[in-house]
């Protein structure tokens, strides 16, 4: 499991493309399409979750979508959502991001 803002979305989405065995799953706020793999990986065991900014100045919440789009095209289940503001996180992205891990990746081991 990994959990990145903005670059460290990107660096997180790159482990999820190049090496899917390696993470559960991911959280990545403000991210975008880092790269695109030589070969398709298989992420249909993969959790993320994706946040992006609606007015983010930095990132394009249209980059946020594509790279949605992307890993569920290779078999993530995939849960995106735009807020309303820009490249800074805020506590609607704290809560966003709690509560889509305790629904998918509690304590107990289940996820």
């Amino acid at each position: 499991m990994a959990a990145g803002y903005s670059n460290g979305a990107n660096i997180a989405a790159s482990l999820l493309l190049l090496h899917p065995e390696l993470l559960s799953g991911a959280v990545l706020f403000r991210g975008m399409v880092p790269l695109t793999p030589d070969s398709a990986p298989d992420l249909r065991s993969t959790k993320v979750l994706v946040g992006s900014g609606k007015h983010d100045p930095i990132i394009p919440y249209k980059q946020g979508d594509a790279l949605a789009k992307l890993l569920a095209s290779f078999g993530a289940e995939v849960e995106a959502y735009w807020d309303q503001g820009g490249h800074e996180l805020g506590m609607d992205d704290v809560m966003k991001g709690q509560d889509w891990l305790g629904r998918n990746f509690s304590q107990s081991g289940a996820g």
